[in-house]
């Protein structure tokens, strides 16, 4: 899932928007836990520093977030496993949500 913004204020607008995750966090996707929150900026895991962030929710649910490094946009992959396709696919939407959320606050 990609969100595009224009210019310099698309630069400051993807710059808030990694921010307020680092900032803030994500707010509760309904009935899932928040797992963990990783910020690869400092490099972890013997990996180097990059800006990415990765939220894992309970029930195998994971939101990868990364400004793209040649285009004006951020791009957010959601990962999602379920009992069934159709399960899975309810758990990318409710993500989808999730993801709508975070670039409007």
């Amino acid at each position: 899932m990609n969100k595009e913004y224009e210019g310099i204020e698309g630069k400051r607008r993807i710059d808030s928007i990694m921010t307020g995750l680092r900032e803030k966090g994500v707010r509760p996707m309904k009935g899932r836990k928040l797992i963990e929150i990783l910020d690869y900026s400092p490099g972890i895991e013997g990996l180097p520093p990059s800006d990415v962030i990765s939220i894992q929710f309970e029930g195998d649910l994971k939101l990868i977030a990364r400004p793209s490094g040649t285009e004006p946009k951020i791009k957010f992959y959601l990962m999602a496993r379920g009992s069934s396709r159709e399960e899975a696919r309810k758990n990318i939407d409710e993500m989808k949500e999730l993801v709508e959320g975070i670039v409007v606050r």
